[in-house]
């Protein structure tokens, strides 16, 4: 490759080709005359006909400029031109010096991923041309690399599937690992090995010994580090809340004021509750509280951080999240009396994670049937009424909880038919009560057994100051012992159960307050009614000794889907404290109908910049150093001039008479475009104005709402739009402008994106004649809501909007329109969303050649198309998915092409192949 500075060439050889020029000169100088045409009379044309020698005339100076430029154009373009060449980068030393690239693709990596990639690619594009070997080194990988095994370079392309291949994983890098193994690898090269470290900007606690690692092994080849900015949101730590849910962000420096948006998912992809999170200037930690209600707050499946595509953005919910309708069963005045109330202490417990409603015991079974619940306690009640027992063990056998406490009141009816089963105990109870620790008694205080391994309540910790004074004994029975979820140290029970149908009657043997024992007054109590109040609703216990599996998992950039092959089970007694990792990554793990979600665990602390003070290397931001194809550039400029140079010639010939001065001022003028520096540095300054109206590209031009958020977001959809239809297709859009329709020319925009918010004001009657004005012409208009189906804000200001525009009256798109297969064929039109519908106005098939005019739905299609400098998008879609994104820009191109042509496809030539191909 030769390197000229600015531009290089990657294949110079072919500039030899310019010494040639010359002769190309000397070959053009002579321009044949053009021939006479003669009327052939016989006997005049002889009498009249003069002998007349003609001598070759000299071709003109600037046509011998205009063709030798051609055959340079043509010799510099297939000598493979480049801008801001970056070969240096890889040819500084030995070509058979390996070329390592470390990419980094922990959890972080997923917010710049697009960055790091584009930037591996060009490395390995360059270390192709020299030759070079290429090792390529994720810091993330499914399985560390086994450092008994040394690595192995590969060619450039072989690296370039791999890099194919190479995802950011949804657990945090190991980076001491990696450099354990370029340790190795570096023994084996002698001449040393020249680095690249492609980081995502964040901090690892093992990095102090990598960075020392790269250090030694770069010696003289050299290191370079690619680094985002220090900037963004890194995750989100989501807990429980008594109304909806406690969320903390965290982000990684303490620059400005910053505000993200948190969403909570249902399960089939709605959006339960949105909360706008402000970071203050010098804070990196933001906590809110999202207000879900229970109704809505049972049926979440996630949460996330908007824009934000990293597995540690996402926080799944699983039935521990659930708050479950709870009644507590007690006469007036007996709960909430301070300290001494039979169900005070219950009452404290449950308010946090349940629903708490308080009845009488007559009006309880009609809040059975009024109010759906989960759970029912009750606290030393009164028997109930054979009416009451009937309704409450037919709700029981449908999955209902009676948790019952003993008392006082219970103690002195037993011995009575109605207080053996079924009358709402699990067993039958010994008469009287037992106690412990009092003055006629020489027992003390008893304490709790260790929980087995079969009790919903395995695993607690049983605090050293958990005494009972008093308990009611049930009567010894097979039964009894395996249902016995708690124990006294002496093994009689503390708290059976016992199954009806699909639900359950738990009952503690001793009182709900402190009367007779401490048990009220710990944290244990507490964590023992969430363990039962979490198998209500038809929530399974946690299987005894059971390895929850993974069934649905979260990738690196926080989508959720298909559970990875390698994934390992978890004991179910551990899934609660478990850290992501390779063999365990996050997700929802299950078993027998129970599960548990396994989310992204970080702290502030560990959450840092990453640290390069100690780092020997040359520093680059991703994207500063990228180089630019000129191949195009020069050939598109030899076949500009060669069609100059053939209407000169036409013109010289007779041809096209008085073409020749036309066409030497333009050759002049393009000579002059062309050459590198002259005409950009003569040229005044353009205006944004002058810029629309002389640009050869169209454009799409875009309504502001008057929201700084909305607008940012519309404008880089409509300008990633724009990037992808360049992309795939031949048009070449310009990039997005801003119209005012009031009193901007609309007529320069074949497609105005107007997005709807109720903050926007209405349109004037000034406004309304230019829309006509615009529609009448031909042009064409795209209402977006934004709001998922058009019944929120955003449908209400569209039905104000259209009636002011008088605009004509709308259907929905048919399955044969022409939108459906202007470029792409599609059966729906996704954007933000996809549950909303397309519509077109109902005149379209008789007015403007059968072209509808007006377009409106309600998917926010500009939030799906938005993507940033790094070509990374901006805006998550729902719910979610590559493909939901692919189908959106699809439809995008559709709209783009069905404005530029119209009703082309609307060809019955191609409807049978069309139906073929989409199987109908």
């Amino acid at each position: 490759m030769l390197d000229l500075g600015a531009i290089g060439f990657l294949t110079p050889w072919v500039l030899t080709g310019l010494v040639a020029l010359p002769v190309i000169w000397w070959l053009l100088r002579v321009t044949p005359p053009s021939p006479v045409v003669q009327a052939f009379p016989p006997i005049r044309l002889l009498a009249r006909l003069t002998g007349q020698e003609e001598s070759p005339a000299h071709t003109p100076w600037w046509i011998l400029l205009l063709r030798m430029l051609i055959a340079t154009a043509l010799i510099v373009a297939g000598s493979g031109p480049v801008g801001h060449p970056q070969s240096d980068a890889v040819t500084g030393t030995e070509p058979t010096t390996p070329l390592v690239i470390v990419v980094d693709n922990g959890w972080p990596a997923g917010a710049h991923w697009t960055a790091i990639t584009e930037q591996a690619s060009r490395l390995l594009d360059l270390a192709d041309r020299r030759g070079r070997s290429v090792v390529l080194l994720p810091t993330a990988a499914d399985a560390q690399p086994d450092i008994a095994q040394p690595i192995v370079a590969t060619s450039a392309l072989s690296a370039q599937t791999m890099l194919g291949q190479v995802q950011p994983r949804p657990w945090a890098a190991d980076r001491s690992a990696t450099g354990e193994a370029l340790s190795v690898f570096a023994e084996t090269v002698p001449g040393g090995i020249q680095l690249y470290w492609l980081s995502d900007g964040v901090a690892a606690p093992s990095d102090a010994a990598f960075i020392e690692t790269l250090n030694r092994v770069a010696g003289p080849a050299g290191l370079t580090l690619f680094a985002p900015q220090p900037s963004g949101i890194g995750f989100a730590q989501v807990a429980p809340a008594r109304d909806g849910f406690q969320i903390s962000l965290t982000r990684l420096t303490d620059q400005g004021t910053e505000t993200v948006d948190v969403r909570a998912f249902a399960e089939d992809g709605t959006i339960a509750a949105t909360l706008p999170i402000t970071f203050p200037a010098g804070s990196r930690v933001a906590n809110a509280g999202m207000v879900v209600p229970t109704d809505l707050r049972n049926q979440v499946q996630r949460l996330d951080i908007e824009s934000i595509e990293t597995a540690a953005a996402v926080t799944l919910v699983d039935e521990r999240w659930r708050r479950r309708p709870v009644g507590l069963v007690a006469r007036p005045g007996e709960t909430d009396r301070p300290l001494t109330g039979s169900l005070f202490y219950v009452s404290r417990a449950l308010d946090p994670i349940a629903d708490v409603s308080k009845f009488a015991p007559n009006g309880l079974p009609d809040a059975l049937v009024d109010r759906p619940l989960s759970v029912v306690v009750a606290a030393d009640p009164a028997p109930f009424d054979p009416s009451i027992t009937n309704r409450l063990t037919n709700w029981i056998n449908t999955g209902g909880i009676f948790l019952r406490f003993a008392g006082p009141r219970l103690s002195a009816a037993i011995g009575d038919d109605e207080i053996t089963p079924p009358d709402l105990v699990p067993h039958a109870l010994r008469p009287g009560d037992r106690a412990f620790g009092g003055a006629m008694t020489w027992a003390r205080a008893a304490t709790l057994q260790p929980f087995d391994d079969a009790s919903p309540f395995a695993g607690l910790s049983i605090p050293d100051d958990v005494t009972i004074q008093r308990q009611v004994l049930a009567q010894p029975s097979i039964d009894v012992e395996t249902n016995t979820w708690a124990r006294l140290q002496d093994g009689t029970p503390l708290v059976t159960a016992r199954q009806i149908g699909k639900g359950w009657i738990v009952f503690f043997h001793v009182t709900a307050n402190a009367a007779w024992s401490t048990l009220p007054l710990s944290g244990l109590f507490v964590d023992m009614l969430e363990r039962v109040i979490s198998m209500s609703a038809g929530v399974a216990a946690p299987p005894t000794d059971a390895q929850l599996r993974l069934v649905q998992g979260v990738d690196g950039f926080g989508d959720i889907g298909a559970a990875s092959a390698g994934a390992r089970p978890i004991a179910t007694s551990a899934v609660d404290t478990w850290q992501a990792s390779p063999s365990h990554p996050p997700g929802l793990y299950a078993a027998s109908g129970f599960g548990r979600a396994l989310n992204l665990r970080a702290s502030p602390e560990t959450f840092a910049p990453l640290n390069t003070t100690m780092l020997n290397a040359d520093q680059v931001a991703y994207g500063s150093r990228s180089e630019t194809d000129l191949r195009g550039v020069f050939i598109g400029l030899a076949a500009l001039l060669f069609l100059l140079d053939l209407l000169v010639s036409l013109g010289y010939r007779g041809l096209l008479p008085g073409v020749r001065a036309k066409a030497a001022a333009a050759s002049l003028a393009l000579v002059a475009l062309f050459i590198p520096g002259f005409a950009s540095a003569q040229a005044p300054p353009v205006t944004v104005a002058d810029e629309n109206i002389l640009s050869l590209s169209p454009r799409i031009g875009y309504v502001k709402t008057g929201d700084a958020r909305v607008d940012d977001i519309v404008q880089a959809g409509i300008w990633g739009l724009s990037m992808i239809v360049r992309r795939r297709t031949a048009a070449e859009l310009g990039d997005p402008v801003a119209v005012d329709p009031e009193t901007d020319e609309l007529s320069l925009y074949p497609l105005i994106y107007w997005p709807l918010a109720d903050t926007q004001p209405l349109p004037s009657a000034s406004t309304a004649r230019h829309v006509q004005q615009y529609l009448a012409a031909g042009g064409m208009i795209v209402f977006d809501t934004r709001d998922a189906g058009g019944n929120g804000a955003g449908g209400n200001t569209l039905r104000a909007v259209a009636e002011i525009l008088d605009l004509p009256p709308m259907t929905r798109v048919a399955q044969d329109h022409v939108l459906t297969r202007s470029f792409f064929l599609l059966r729906s039109f996704p954007g933000r969303w996809q549950t909303g519908g397309v519509w077109v106005d109902a005149q379209g098939a008789t007015t403007n050649d059968g072209v509808s005019s007006v377009i409106a739905g309600s998917n926010d299609w500009a939030a799906a198309w938005a993507m940033d400098d790094q070509l990374r998008p901006m805006v998550a879609v729902v719910p979610g998915g590559a493909r939901q994104r692919e189908m959106s820009f699809r439809f995008g191109i559709n709209l783009v092409m069905y404005a530029l042509t119209g009703n082309y496809k609307e060809d019955q030539v191609h409807i049978p192949e069309i139906l073929r191909r989409l199987g109908q």
